[in-house]
């Protein structure tokens, strides 16, 4: 008994020692080489690269997304899958995207103008344009970014702002149609009719077939003083496109400062028939009734004229311009009491302008209605002084002191 004791115990001892020798083995994952990474890194980012080119945005953006879970500190890989879900029109995902990018590389130009094209898409302007600017302080000879960030202006209202971008793109690219449209708009805006008609005339050489642009370059001549080489641009324009009611339009203004009232009078009615024939915004249709009116009044048609600038007062009811060419109207015809109504609105609409005061106080004064005659030219006067147009203001002077002979020259 006792030997199968001590035998047992030996058995248990032995096992004890075999197990205290036995090795000891721990199981982790394997963990992947900075170069094993990097290289499926490379591999994710050429698949992607290929179905991009494939036009395989879906696959692609699969790609990028594995591109970024293998290296997420990369801002590269970032910008890529944004690529790919602008391809997708997945704009709010972009964006995020383009975020983290900006985030990882602050000063990276794709970055900066993916977040700013997302931004954009998704109809938030203003958000755009501090990532398309950083963007460019990296790369400022790009073309894409200078067009962009003076297009973006452009439609944010913001024109003088974007004049220096578009003219920069311009020498990036001298035929660059979209920006030399932009150009010479914002040319004419400015009133720098000149520079507009150089840039029409450039962009027609590229497009000669584009009945717009001869019905821009017309304007621009135009309103150059160049009313026959506006006319011949015009007519030009009518010819590619005879239903351009705006050409129509514009080549009547152009009549009427020949004073070819008769050719105006029929340019209008055409432009007023295609306007009708075809949704219109107000201002074109109010400023063709305005120039028909304008066109029947010199040709010696009081009534007909009163009745288009009725109509084109309708159309634009708070237009300023209109306003005083109908009240005009109505003081010519001595319809006084429809004239006094007619120049106190534009006054309410308009408070700078200085003229329906002068007008008024004149309409007062031959009503006998001294004091507020007096009223309306003090008025006038006023603000005839603070625009510096001393002429104005000395005539206003001169009739201040017909109600008042001891008033100086001064107004003192």
């Amino acid at each position: 008994m006792q030997n199968k004791t001590d035998r047992k115990a030996l058995t248990y001892l032995l096992f004890a020692f075999l197990i205290s020798f036995t090795p000891i083995f721990t199981f982790s994952a394997k963990k992947s080489s900075p170069q094993t990474i990097h290289a499926r890194v490379l591999e994710q980012e050429k698949l992607g690269e290929q179905f991009m080119k494939e036009e395989r945005w879906a696959e692609a953006k699969k790609a990028y997304l594995q591109l970024t879970k293998l290296d997420p500190k990369n801002s590269s890989g970032w910008i890529l899958l944004g690529d790919a879900e602008l391809e997708m029109k997945e704009f709010p995902l972009a964006k995020e995207d383009y975020q983290e990018a900006v985030l990882l590389s602050p000063n990276e130009p794709r970055a900066n103008a993916g977040l700013a094209k997302s931004y954009l898409l998704l109809g938030e302007r203003e958000e755009a344009l501090p990532y398309y600017k950083k963007s460019l302080e990296t790369n400022p000879e790009d073309l894409s970014l200078n067009e962009a960030i003076g297009n973006l202006l452009l439609d944010l209202k913001h024109s003088k702002e974007a004049l220096p971008y578009l003219e920069k793109a311009r020498k990036l690219d001298p035929h660059n149609v979209a920006v030399l449209q932009n150009l010479g708009f914002l040319y004419y805006e400015g009133q720098d009719y000149e520079k507009s008609v150089e840039v029409y005339q450039e962009t027609i050489k590229l497009l000669p077939e584009n009945a717009s642009l001869y019905a821009n370059l017309g304007a621009a001549l135009s309103n150059a003083g160049k009313t026959k080489e506006a006319i011949d641009a015009l007519e030009k324009g009518i010819k590619l496109d005879p239903k351009n009611a705006a050409a129509h339009s514009t080549l009547g203004w152009s009549y009427l400062k020949e004073k070819n009232f008769a050719e105006a009078i029929s340019s209008f009615q055409n432009a007023l028939l295609l306007f009708q024939s075809a949704p219109a915004s107000p201002d074109p249709l109010a400023y063709a009734y305005l120039g028909l009116g304008i066109a029947f009044i010199h040709a010696g048609n009081q009534k007909e004229g009163l009745n288009a600038l009725l109509k084109a007062s309708s159309v634009a009811s708070e237009n300023t311009t209109i306003l005083l060419s109908l009240a005009e109207t109505y003081e010519n015809s001595r319809m006084i009491d429809k004239a006094i109504p007619a120049y106190q609105k534009v006054a309410s609409l308009d408070p700078s302008l200085a003229e329906p005061h002068e007008q008024l106080g004149n309409l007062y004064y031959h009503k006998s209605d001294y004091a507020k005659a007096k009223q309306e030219w003090e008025s006038a006067l006023s603000l005839y002084e603070k625009q510096n147009n001393h002429a104005k203001a000395d005539k206003v002077r001169g009739y201040l002191r017909i109600l008042d002979p001891n008033m100086t020259p001064e107004g003192g």
